[in-house]
């Protein structure tokens, strides 16, 4: 996309930012110029007088720069990024958007155009709102010396104020996430210009949905919508639109509150934050059943707390399964936490005597072999108690979408259940609503990728 049309498609927004964060690093080439290690550039709404960073190190061969420039100065920074060069300092450094072979200068990659939801965000550059970006990639291979690529870790931890490496640099200063941030040959350029509104804490109660917005003072509440997708325990489907022009706004003008009387308590809430005919943010709302006691006593915990741990990472998401399928109505234990070769967390079903060994991955689902170990585990397992049926199970946070093509295969080879997060969401709703443990299980079987045979299989026992 070009940089006009990039501004054209910021118009409509450009009330929302009064100025520019402009954050560089730049490493000095072997014929002496300045080519981009990494910058970003956010469209803010704070005063382009709000102070910037005075701790950044002064060292030979680096070039770090914070400043803030006027909202006027959009056009001229993406003509930097389309012309390839970067003026800083007034005009007093050239910062080369460009990449080097060791003898010519050549053009990037066009940006790649964006945009991003608010957790695509929040995950890929730290920034809690939906938002337009443009980013691309570059190469410092070739173009930095052998000894500067070597040195400058300890030089930097020698600085004062001491930085932990070229990689901390880039995750602190500039915002990279910690993998983007390791690639130290590999040069990244990003804007990113966040629409300043989502939702707040929401709840859904006995007497309806109470709904809070958080925005900044810049943004107009005639711009702002409130959609609402509800679904009842007999699958009825209500759809509402809202205009929030007359919601209550806080004192500090810095939130929205509203409450919507429903007729009937829904089981499911959708809703969908609007904004000048975009649509800003997501949020889902859970009912709670009395007539289940674990639903009862996590309606007390609360459901965001759970929401959160099965968009987490890690130990977090491992606790996230373990309490999902503890809500499922099986048996559940979480092992990850303990040293050795075990699994993350195992739920069973003493009636029929049927067993989930479940691992959870984070991004790739081989990663260090796990679906080997996985089976393994299972196998193990099953021989300790051979009148159980035992089913392996890997569980992730990333969608369905970007799972890859040879994973799946090696899954359905093994006959894995495979989850990934929009199953866990919808085995979530699947809890508030109500299932049979036996109900949940062939609900599994079909997780199995195309090519699996969890039917004849029998889980893993003999």
């Amino acid at each position: 996309m070009s940089a006009r049309a990039f501004a054209s498609t910021l118009e409509p927004f450009l009330s929302d930012w009064r100025s520019i964060e402009l954050k560089v690093i730049a490493e000095e080439t072997r014929d002496g110029q300045l080519i981009f290690n990494a910058i970003r550039a956010i469209m803010s709404d704070s005063e382009v007088s709000l102070a910037t960073r005075n701790d950044l190190p002064k060292i030979p061969g680096l070039h770090i720069c914070h400043e803030r420039w006027e909202l006027s100065r959009l056009e001229e920074l993406l003509e930097s990024f389309s012309n390839g060069e970067l003026h800083m300092n007034g005009g007093k450094v050239t910062v080369r958007i460009a990449q080097f072979n060791g003898q010519n200068w050549t053009p990037l990659v066009p940006p790649e155009f964006n945009l991003r939801t608010r957790k695509q965000c929040n995950s890929l550059y730290g920034i809690d709102f939906a938002s337009y970006t443009l980013e691309t990639i570059g190469s410092l291979t070739g173009a930095i010396p052998v000894l500067h690529f070597s040195t400058i870790d300890a030089i930097l931890m020698a600085t004062e104020p001491p930085w932990n490496g070229l990689a901390e640099l880039r995750t602190r200063f500039i915002g990279l996430s910690r993998d983007l941030a390791a690639q130290r040959d590999a040069s990244r350029m990003q804007l990113i210009a966040p629409l300043y509104v989502r939702f707040g804490r929401s709840s859904l109660q006995s007497e309806g949905i109470s709904v809070r917005v958080e925005k900044t003072r810049l943004t107009s509440n005639d711009d702002l919508r409130l959609s609402v997708i509800a679904t009842t325990s007999n699958q009825t489907i209500l759809r509402r639109r809202y205009s929030l022009r007359s919601a209550n706004e806080s004192p500090l003008q810095d939130a929205l509150e509203m409450r919507i009387a429903l007729a009937d308590k829904p089981s499911r809430v959708d809703l969908i934050l609007g904004y000048k005919e975009l649509g800003a943010d997501m949020d889902e709302l859970f009912g709670v059943s009395g007539e289940n006691p674990r639903m009862a006593v996590f309606g007390y915990v609360g459901t965001n707390k759970l929401e959160d741990l099965l968009k987490g990472q890690g130990d977090e998401f491992e606790k996230g399964v373990a309490i999902l399928f503890h809500l499922l109505g099986l048996d559940v234990v979480h092992y990850g936490s303990l040293p050795g070769e075990i699994p993350d967390v195992v739920a069973l079903f003493k009636v029929n005597k049927w067993i989930l060994v479940i691992e959870c991955a984070g991004r790739e689902l081989d990663t260090r072999d796990k679906l080997s170990k996985l089976i393994t585990r299972s196998r193990e397992i099953g021989d300790s108690i051979p009148d159980y049926k035992i089913y392996p199970v890997i569980a992730t946070s990333l969608p369905s979408r970007v799972i890859g093509r040879g994973d799946m295969e090696k899954a359905a080879k093994d006959s894995i259940i495979v989850i990934t997060n929009d199953e866990v969401l919808d085995l979530l709703q699947v809890a508030f609503e109500g299932i049979t443990e036996d109900e949940l299980l062939g609900r599994l079987l079909r997780l199995v990728p195309a090519g699996g045979n969890p039917w004849g299989l029998g889980g893993l026992s003999q």
